[in-house]
């Protein structure tokens, strides 16, 4: 079964919050859930980073009454898919506990999921409307949605220039739109 997100009247109805208007700054609203990803012998999915590392992966899923929601600045309202996989931001494991910087998935519990959907498809869902962004827009996205979960100005920036530097590499058009497809998302 495919879900899409709310329109904004039934947002509002059911979250009680408004989502047209411009604010000073970014912020989350609903939620979603985190469960540990089973392969098909019921064990922990992990992806490996390199030969050193293994990162658990997530299966998300949005709230269908009250959806995770980034409350940008320009008003826009973005909110990832309805359920996929994570695995928290594809931050590698070591850079998890740097002194001054709260770069682990989580902390930022609600950013990652919505950049890993933003990866996944190529494009998110603003105003209730599934559009396509380009990297360097995904990049920014998370860069003002770590700094609404975190408040810290240095973890976004590091953020911001990890995924500058990273995200060159797993960013795959071909890759998105089989995704899309697969999972039923309209453009």
């Amino acid at each position: 079964m495919t879900c899409y997100p709310m329109t904004a009247e039934d947002y509002n109805r059911m979250c009680g919050d408004y989502m047209t208007a411009r604010h000073e700054r970014p912020y989350f609203s609903g939620y979603g859930e985190l469960r540990p990803a089973l392969d098909a012998n019921g064990r922990v999915k992990v992806k490996r980073w390199g030969l050193l590392w293994k990162v658990p992966i997530f299966e998300f899923t949005n709230s269908p009454f009250c959806p995770l929601t980034f409350h940008d600045t320009d008003g826009s309202d973005w909110q990832p898919d309805n359920h996929f996989d994570t695995d928290g931001g594809s931050v590698p494991p070591p850079l998890w506990d740097m002194p001054f910087l709260q770069l682990g998935p989580w902390n930022s519990p609600r950013a990652f999921p919505l950049h890993d959907s933003i990866f996944q498809y190529g494009g998110a869902y603003r105003n209730g409307v599934f559009v396509l962004l380009t990297r360097n827009q995904g990049d920014g996205i998370l860069r003002r949605a770590v700094l609404a979960d975190t408040d810290s100005k240095a973890s976004a920036n590091a953020i911001r220039a990890g995924t500058w530097i990273g995200s060159r590499f797993v960013w795959n058009a071909e890759k998105q739109a089989a995704a899309r497809a697969r999972d039923g998302i309209a453009l």
